[in-house]
Order: C-alpha cells, then sequence, then structure tokens
C-alpha cells in the first residue's frame, strides 16, 4: 500500500502451530494477499509481525509471522512500518 493502513485484530484462531488473526480492514481499505503489518498494543509496545492471507472488502486474516507475546483481540495492525 501506498498509504498508511491503521485496523484491529478482531479475532484469533490457531491452526496446528499457525495463528491467524481476523482484522477489521480489507479491499476497500486497500489491503491485500501479501501486506506486511506491524501489530502493537497501547499505542506504542510491539506485539509482532503479520502477513496478510487472504482479503473480503472489509476484513481480512492475516498469519502472525512473529510475537513478543500472544496477539489478542483488540491489538492495533499497522502497514508502512519498515521491519
Amino acid at each position: 500500500p501506498t498509504r498508511e493502513i491503521r485496523g484491529s485484530v478482531t479475532g484469533i484462531e490457531r491452526v496446528d502451530d499457525i495463528t491467524f488473526a481476523s482484522l477489521n480492514v480489507g479491499s476497500n481499505d486497500a489491503i491485500s494477499p501479501n501486506t506486511k503489518l506491524v501489530l502493537f498494543r497501547n499505542g506504542d509496545q510491539f506485539v509482532g509481525t503479520a502477513t496478510i492471507m487472504s482479503v473480503d472488502e472489509t476484513v481480512s486474516v492475516a498469519k502472525i509471522d512473529s510475537a513478543k507475546t500472544a496477539v489478542v483481540v483488540g491489538d492495533n495492525a499497522m502497514t508502512g512500518i519498515n521491519y
């Protein structure tokens, strides 16, 4: 994406050893598969990183790539940060 996109985690699901997060942003927000996200809490607490796997108009699902702490519903997600 050419602009910063912000969303939040609306759900968490574990499948085997992989954690997926549902997000409240989708293609209407210019999110597309393979978009990299940084996850954070309380404005500035780094939680981890994720990659968008699937996208609908208003929601998307991301695979958690790495996490310093467990990703939870309500965590924030943002594009545009290099990591």
